[in-house]
């Protein structure tokens, strides 16, 4: 799995730098107001899922919650976000994504 490098944006504004999607996953330091921005250079549709991190118990009993996922087009992009902090931080702050496959698939983290 990759650490991706937040990316700032401020008044001067931001041109993204894209790393190419890791085959085992992605992660990034979440404060809340971070966004995934996913470019799909590939001739098929890639989806990309959001691991939740919650469990919730109802009377003893743990449910288990279903990860999100978002499907970028071929050829497209799509900006995920921003992300609850309650539901998709790790112990260490991070948000973990998958993908069904990498090929031309680039990715960035945005913080706002």
């Amino acid at each position: 799995m990759a650490d991706l490098t937040l990316q700032e944006f401020d008044l001067a504004g931001l041109t993204p730098s894209f790393s190419a999607a890791d085959v085992a996953g992605d992660s990034f330091v979440n404060n809340g107001k971070t966004l995934l921005y996913v470019k799909n250079g590939d001739a098929s549709s890639h989806d990309v899922t959001l691991n939740i991190q919650k469990t919730i118990t109802i009377g003893g009993i743990d449910i288990t919650l279903s990860n999100p996922t978002v499907t970028v087009p071929a050829s497209d992009e799509k900006i995920i976000g921003p992300f609850s902090q309650d539901w998709f931080n790790d112990a260490d702050g991070n948000v973990s994504v998958d993908y069904d496959a990498v090929t031309s698939v680039t990715v960035a983290a945005l913080k706002l």
